[in-house]
């Protein structure tokens, strides 16, 4: 019965140990600091395991270092030592636990005092050593060295979270340090957008007072269309690998620019997204030059199409006098000086298209323009049946004009199928209305909107009509299509009196 006793007596006191362990090792989570942890580590162990001689070693380079002694360890204990010297060098090196009943007899053991006779040693991680002596033989026991290995565990998680939060710091302010030098945006954000870090470049960039008022909006807010944050979270995410996209951002000040924006997400152990890190370039300027290159490119290519047309226009009449002279000689004079006559054409619009070309301008200078006469002289180029009405006087450059109606007349026989064309005019206050209509076979509902647009190609309108809108609007007017399949397509133009 006196043996159950003992028993239970033993098995509370060692429950109220290792509750009042985990009482410390509460204190432990809860502080920031290295020295605390070491004295709270000998405090346990001194008060709560009544060790009353114990140490805590750290290395420190090739060295076990005393950073903290119990209350009772003698003056000329607690010294320093080689990290393979005696039992506290081979509990580093090995990481296990050892409970020496009898120091004297332990070949390893280099005591630093004589009097120590019994000890336990305990790796604290692979950050150090913990020792409790006693000047009694064979004063530990098992249970001890487990009680001792429970304190030692809590010392050692609390020390790996501290030197990891440490490390941590050290990190960001290392990251911090340099992203604030550099030319380009740096930013860190939560999967929802709250920014966890930013340089001063991006607020630069976005156009904030502060690095700390860029802070106080979400990231989703700076995109044009906060639609392309979800798309490129969830690229991010699928590949997990480092993405650039070029996407268009508002300023605070309410200005659009073009960034790209090159990122990637960090993942956590249950594949969450823990943070978002990217760089940021504002290629604004570099997106401005790529437009202007697109748009040369382009009006070289309208230009050249404009020459091509046109010189082809000119050849031809050329062919068909040349081939009616050799069938017709009575009319060889006449068609001679007809060619003639269109040979000075071609020179001139070759001339006039180069100095307007040089002067970077659409149209020159504007004239008296009596449409009646324009509209014959298109006609001579065509078999197909064109009609006019009486047509008003207007002011324009002859040249780029007669160019709009061949444009919109061969539309009409290429692409229309159209063998009837009818073109009329009526004055309405400042502006004249021309009307060119034929009999084609229309234009898709679903193209209509598009048939300016020099990308378009799907009914092979080329360049022609956007030619034709681009003369028309360099003249301060107007032009516009009514079409519907089946029943032909109607331009209408305006232009200012």
């Amino acid at each position: 019965e006196e043996k159950v006793e003992e028993r239970t007596r033993g098995l509370k006191e060692s429950k109220n140990k290792i509750e009042q362990l985990h009482k410390v090792a509460v204190q432990m989570e809860s502080t920031q600091l290295e020295e605390e942890v070491y004295q709270l580590t000998v405090d346990a162990a001194e008060k709560i395991l009544e060790f009353d001689i114990c140490e805590v070693y750290m290395v420190e380079g090739d060295k076990l270092v005393v950073k903290a002694i119990s209350s009772d360890m003698p003056s000329a204990g607690g010294q320093s030592m080689s990290i393979d010297e005696g039992i506290a060098g081979k509990t580093y090196q090995t990481g296990n636990s050892y409970l020496t009943e009898d120091i004297k007899k332990e070949k390893e053991a280099r005591p630093s005092l004589d009097e120590y006779r019994s000890g336990i040693s305990i790796p604290i991680g692979k950050f150090g050593v913990f020792q409790a002596v006693s000047t009694e033989v064979d004063a530990f026991d098992q249970e001890d060295l487990e009680l001792g290995e429970l304190l030692i565990s809590h010392t050692t998680e609390a020390l790996k979270r501290i030197r990891s939060e440490k490390a941590l710091q050290e990190s960001e302010e290392k990251y911090k340090s340099l992203t604030k030098q550099l030319p380009v945006g740096v930013y860190r954000t939560t999967g929802d957008g709250k920014f966890l870090h930013a340089n001063p470049a991006l607020a630069a960039i976005l156009e904030f007072e502060s690095v700390g008022d860029l802070m106080k909006i979400s990231a989703s807010d700076v995109y044009n269309d906060p639609r392309e944050r979800i798309n490129q979270i969830r690229q991010w995410k699928t590949t997990k690998e480092i993405i650039s996209n070029e996407l268009k951002f508002r300023t605070k000040k309410g200005r659009e620019i073009w960034i790209r924006d090159t990122g990637r997400v960090i993942l956590d152990e249950n594949g969450e997204i823990s943070y978002i890190d990217g760089v940021i370039e504002d290629i604004t300027d570099r997106k401005k030059v790529e437009e202007l290159l697109k748009k040369q490119r382009e009006e070289l290519s309208a230009f050249a199409h404009t020459v091509s047309h046109d010189l082809k226009n000119y050849i031809g009449i050329i062919r068909n006098s040349a081939q009616f002279s050799l069938l017709k000689k009575e009319y060889a004079e006449k068609n001679n000086q007809r060619i003639i006559d269109i040979t000075k054409k071609m020179e001139n619009f070759v001339n006039r298209q180069l100095e307007l070309a040089d002067a970077g301008k659409t149209i020159g200078e504007l004239e008296e323009i009596d449409l009646n006469k324009m509209i014959e002289e298109v006609r001579e180029t065509y078999s197909i049946e064109i009609h006019r009405g009486e047509l008003s006087m207007i002011k324009g450059d002859s040249l780029k004009l007669k160019e709009v109606f061949h444009n919109l007349i061969d539309n009409a026989i290429k692409h229309g199928k159209a063998d009837k064309i009818e073109i009329s005019s009526i004055k309405k206050k400042n502006s004249c209305i021309i009307y060119v209509k034929d009999n084609g076979k229309g234009i898709p509902e679903e193209d209509i909107d598009k048939i300016f647009d020099m990308r378009y190609s799907k009914t092979g309108t080329g360049f022609g009509l956007t030619i034709a809108k681009k003369i028309i609007e360099a003249h301060d007017g107007s032009i516009s299509v009514k079409s519907k399949e089946g029943e032909g397509t109607a331009f209408e133009i305006v232009l200012p009196i």
